[in-house]
């Protein structure tokens, strides 16, 4: 298996990782661009797409839910949303900020926040961080990873884009 990944910095964040099979047997081949966003606070964090989609939470053994209502993080959230729309936008309430993600060859997205117990757990993660970030990630995971052939290859790409509408929080941090 090959990969290529492509970055692309201008008024937004492109960004595209390319599988190819130059092997001679079919690859199983799972990916997900791993985006952490700074946010003022995770209980203001919104994101309007996810509502009315089918996900499976992790937190729960994988068990398959429907996101009926807005998304609330306040404790770990451990998600696959299946078959999420090319573009989302992530919203904080308290915030006149948005973040436009378009992303392309993902049948999945991952939301993950560790919450306080499993951030106070994690060596790598600063116990208090999970508070003020959240982690969007266009993906193929579990049944959905790509099945390639001897030949071909899979794009998984993203592009991200602040959009601010007042003064607000800085896009970046």
């Amino acid at each position: 298996l090959h990969l290529e990944f492509e970055l692309r910095l201008s008024d937004s964040l492109w960004m595209e990782i390319r599988s190819i099979n130059r092997g001679p047997s079919t690859v199983a081949v799972g990916a997900a661009l791993h985006s952490y966003f700074a946010v003022t606070d995770t209980r203001n964090v919104r994101i309007d797409e996810l509502t009315g989609l089918a996900f499976k939470d992790k937190t729960q053994g994988f068990a398959q839910r429907l996101q009926a209502k807005d998304l609330v993080v306040s404790g770990e959230v451990d998600r696959i949303y299946l078959n999420p729309p090319a573009r989302i936008t992530l919203r904080e309430t308290d915030s006149k900020r948005r973040i436009a993600i378009d992303a392309w060859g993902h049948t999945d997205l991952v939301v993950w926040n560790p919450g306080p117990e499993v951030a106070m757990a994690m060596s790598d993660f600063d116990s208090e961080r999970y508070a003020s970030m959240i982690c969007i990630e266009p993906a193929n995971a579990l049944d959905n990873v790509s099945q390639l052939a001897s030949g071909q290859q899979h794009r998984l790409g993203q592009n991200i884009r602040c959009e601010i509408t007042q003064e607000s929080m800085p896009c970046a941090r």
